[in-house]
């Protein structure tokens, strides 16, 4: 890694001229790289640091070419001291932006072999040799991977799911993103390995329990995968000792895994109403961290969930500028305005969440079952539009792609009678990866009475004892915010909390 810095062109002056920031950033990273040739990895780690949060600040950081070289040298910097995640993050997030640039793919070629992810190293190496056949290292780490007799990439799409994005703690996940830093230095465990596979297919019990096979192994991104694993479950005060354990035993060597602890920490207490502790411990993250996008996401939902929508808007359009093509950010986003009644907006949020998000579905990070959150959001917002039919098809393909609302729906009776809708609205707005208000249950439950009834042939109305008229009209949502429903897990299939009486409004 040492010799990249000499390689840099920011090093070399054969740079464009450009506007003031990308010259002042120039500079920096020419210090930068003298600081790191006199051995001062702690100094130049800290400008390129201030250089890449000051460039987010002004909106700058959205993947220009001087944005990839801070976040390349980062990646060198971080490189050198050992610390293979957050070097990892930072190549990972030029390579994002620019797919093609060698530096990038060279870096992490390097560290997915010290990782020992032999198809994924085989995989950028020959990406590198693709745009420079001359590239000797590159060449001598086909070589070396050979030797190892790692499985070969052609036969699954191993280099997308390494660089997918995280959505709560984790991301990620990979790809965001941002690929979140909890993920596993090199030479992780294998027991780690075959866990992420279950978890990135949603096998939540079976993470767990190969998890637990790691005995008293004390492994950081093992731990962080169990307390990510247990939000998924929605268990999450054992998450919180999980991570409270981590933090205190002295297992979290980096600040890059102290950031990842306490994001998921934060995450944790969000999900549980603890929104004061939730704001706290992500600020506490991003004291570490200050790009860490999980901990933006935790502050983002937190104030989105306490009906602060323009502080909600504000840091979720923070997280895009991070990571312009990770879904989860346009998730969040997109359910902020929606609440808020800006539906324009909100359709076309979701409606890049749901096609623009290849990478990323499908990770530890970015589960399937949030591009059918993102479907769910647009149905809510088609139907606030007018167009019945769209959101109907939009809520049965949502159906088939989040496994707890499919679940959930599945076990609908066609003709719901006011007790049997009753109890679906509630069972909707206890699936703790919704976040639905009451509203918007009752009208989820609602159009898909209707879809039910339309494929069936009913055209009977409905109607209550008392005489109203039970026929399908969607309430209006512009002004109730989510609310979440705090609990135990449920005993039955679907990952739920139980539901409590609450309001309608913001929760507090």
């Amino acid at each position: 890694f040492r010799s990249r810095a000499r390689l840099s062109p920011w090093a070399s002056g054969h740079l464009p001229m450009a506007c003031g920031m990308c010259q002042t950033s120039r500079s920096e990273i020419g210090d930068a790289l003298q600081l790191l040739r006199h051995g001062r990895e702690n100094e130049a780690k800290a400008l390129l640091l201030e250089a890449a949060s000051r460039r987010s600040r002004h909106a700058e950081g959205r993947g220009s070419p001087a944005d990839c070289e801070i976040w390349k040298t980062l990646g060198l910097v971080f490189a050198q001291q050992g610390d293979n995640n957050a070097a990892f993050e930072w190549y990972r997030k030029a390579y994002v932006a620019d797919p093609v640039d060698v530096t990038a793919l060279w870096g992490l070629a390097r560290l997915e072999r010290r990782r020992q992810n032999w198809a994924v190293a085989r995989s950028f190496a020959n990406k590198v040799l693709q745009l420079e056949p001359g590239h000797a290292k590159a060449a001598e780490l086909l070589a070396d991977v050979a030797r190892q007799g790692g499985p070969d990439p052609r036969s699954r799409g191993r280099e997308d799911s390494a660089m997918s994005p995280m959505a709560s703690a984790t991301s990620s996940n990979r790809g965001v993103e941002m690929r979140s830093s909890w993920q596993a230095p090199a030479q992780e465990p294998q027991v780690l390995q075959k866990a992420r596979e279950a978890a990135a297919r949603e096998d939540y019990a079976s993470a767990l329990e190969l998890l637990d096979t790691a005995g008293n192994m004390r492994h950081p991104a093992v731990e962080l995968l169990r307390a990510l694993v247990q939000c998924r479950l929605a268990r999450y005060e054992e998450a919180t000792r999980t991570l409270l354990e981590l933090l205190t035993d002295g297992t979290v060597r980096s600040a890059s895994e102290e950031a990842s602890c306490k994001s998921l920490l934060a995450h944790a207490y969000e999900r549980q109403r603890r929104h004061t502790e939730a704001l706290a411990e992500a600020g506490r993250a991003l004291e570490r961290n200050p790009n860490c996008m999980d901990a933006l996401l935790v502050q983002g939902t937190a104030y989105e969930q306490t009906g602060l929508f323009d502080k909600a808007i504000r840091t979720l359009e923070q997280c895009m500028v991070l990571d312009a093509r990770n879904p989860v950010p346009r998730i969040r986003l997109g359910h902020c305005h929606l609440v808020r009644g800006d539906l324009v907006v909100a359709r076309n949020l979701l409606t890049q969440a749901v096609h623009e998000g290849a990478g990323y579905y499908g990770t530890v990070e970015v589960p399937s079952s949030l591009r059918g959150t993102a479907r769910t959001y647009l149905a809510l917002t088609r139907l606030e539009e007018g167009a019945q039919d769209e959101a109907s098809e939009l809520l049965f393909a949502a159906s088939r792609e989040h496994r707890n609302l499919g679940h959930t729906l599945g076990l609908a009776p066609v003709l719901l009678d006011p007790g049997a809708f009753k109890a679906l609205a509630q069972q909707l707005r206890g699936l703790c990866d919704l976040d639905l208000s009451a509203s918007e249950a009752s009208t989820l439950a609602r159009l898909w009475q209707r879809r039910q009834e339309a494929t069936r042939g009913i055209s009977q109305t409905a109607a209550a004892p008392d005489g109203r008229d039970l026929s399908f009209r969607p309430p209006t949502m512009g002004m109730t915010a989510p609310v979440r429903l705090p609990g135990p897990q449920a005993a039955w299939a679907p990952i739920v909390q139980k539901p409590i009486e609450v309001c309608s409004g913001p929760s507090s």
